[in-house]
């Protein structure tokens, strides 16, 4: 019975640095799909006729990091195109629900490039 305790305890000592090791990974991909979302939503309303970058952008004192913040704020509250002359009049772009930890989660893997936002997996 000892011996059986014993060979318990070493598979559970094993087991469980793997255990954690999946559990961060799991949580970076849950950042790096957050980040992948923020900007396809951001594209796509681009598309539709908002501009998430231009809202942000209107004050020109900004770093790349904090356009990024302000970026990811105005997604998570989300914008209903509101111009008659869109197709997409009505139309809800943003991610609303993030909290704070997945926002800078997130934040890590994008960046303002040429006025552009975008996902860099580095």
């Amino acid at each position: 019975m000892l011996v059986v305790i014993a060979v318990i305890g070493i598979i559970a000592a094993i087991a469980v640095p793997h255990i954690s090791s999946i559990s961060q990974t799991s949580h970076e991909a849950k950042n790096k799909r957050n980040a992948q979302e923020i900007v396809k939503i951001v594209n796509a309303a681009s598309v539709a006729g908002h501009d998430f970058l231009l809202d942000t952008s209107a004050t020109n004192n900004h770093n790349s990091d904090q356009w990024v913040y302000l970026i990811i704020d105005k997604v998570v509250r989300g914008k209903v195109i509101d111009d008659p002359s869109s197709i997409f009049v009505g139309s809800y772009f943003g991610l609303p629900g993030l909290e704070d930890h997945q926002k800078e989660g997130a934040r890590k893997y994008l960046k303002v490039h040429a006025g552009m936002l975008v996902y860099e997996e580095s």
